[in-house]
């Protein structure tokens, strides 16, 4: 099973203070929102911010009954001893938002009622989309790949085995 987090710690530098980094790519595009500025910064609860503000412009692409998680806890959750030595690499606000997009759709794979085939059929097309949004090879490179085969095709087959097992390992909080 991918750990996309391994990645994404592995992506943890103490680095100077920067912009927020690109945006979103192809799912946010018409998620701009007129007065909101992204905050700038690379402090944990700084980059909580700026992913919060990217799921807030790209609300429309999320599930209906997608709930926000806890970001900042999220975030500190995944850094080694205190998050207050870390800066995180630019990026990382986009990466994380990438997979909080992916896990919301996993989850809705997974929690549609059995009687709903075509919710768990609309959740696997939107799911379908992850590996061509902008900034996916960027941030997963081959793991997007592998993602797709031992993932995303074996769900649309039927077997939601690793769709449950991704949402395990990678999905806490969502």
């Amino acid at each position: 099973m991918i750990r996309w987090h391994a990645r994404l710690l592995a992506a943890v530098l103490i680095v100077p203070s920067v912009g927020a980094g690109a945006w979103l790519g192809s799912v946010a595009t018409s998620g701009s929102k007129p007065g909101l500025e992204q905050p700038a910064g690379d402090r944990p609860e700084v980059v909580a911010r700026q992913i919060s503000w990217r799921l807030a412009a790209i609300r429309p692409t999320l599930p209906r009954r997608f709930v926000v998680p806890d970001i900042e806890r999220r975030i500190r959750s995944s850094l080694p001893g205190d998050a207050e030595q870390f800066s995180l690499q630019p990026g990382y606000a986009e990466s994380e938002t990438l997979v909080i997009w992916r896990c919301a759709w996993e989850r809705e794979v997974i929690d549609a009622p059995p009687h709903h085939a075509d919710a768990r059929r609309r959740a696997l097309a939107e799911l379908s989309t992850f590996t061509r949004i902008d900034g996916v090879s960027r941030y997963f490179e081959d793991s997007a790949a592998r993602w797709q085969s031992d993932v995303l095709l074996p769900a649309l087959q039927g077997d939601s085995r690793g769709l449950k097992d991704d949402l395990k390992m990678n999905c806490g909080g969502i």
